[in-house]
């Protein structure tokens, strides 16, 4: 797990913490507020991922000249920059199915 927020660079880091936060932040808002706090930050998490991953593509062209073999060095650096994708999509769902659980909850009965 290390190994992968390493590979995926500094923004793994904003969108983990983004994701907690938004999930932080739901859990002491008011229960009918929690949907569209959690809704906000599956929101944020897939713009975190793209964001990641677009700025890691601009550091695999700039870097991966230097490399002999050029094509090797994009594959990796592109693997490398879809952790970013990975971890800012699954969070975005966990996020998301807990709006849809929590769209209801505070409504009278």
């Amino acid at each position: 797990m290390i190994q992968f927020f390493t590979d995926g660079g500094f923004p793994m880091w904003i969108i983990l913490f983004g994701g907690l936060a938004a999930a932080a932040a739901a859990a002491v808002s008011r229960r009918d507020g929690r949907s569209e706090v959690l809704r906000g930050g599956a929101f944020f998490c897939l713009l975190a991922g793209v964001l990641g991953m677009a700025a890691g593509m601009v550091a695999v062209s700039h870097g991966a000249p230097q490399y002999e073999d050029t094509a090797h060095a994009v594959a990796i650096g592109l693997g490398e920059l879809a952790n970013n994708g990975i971890l800012g999509a699954g969070l975005a769902f966990a996020l998301w199915i807990g709006s849809v659980a929590t769209k209801n909850s505070g409504a009278p009965a």
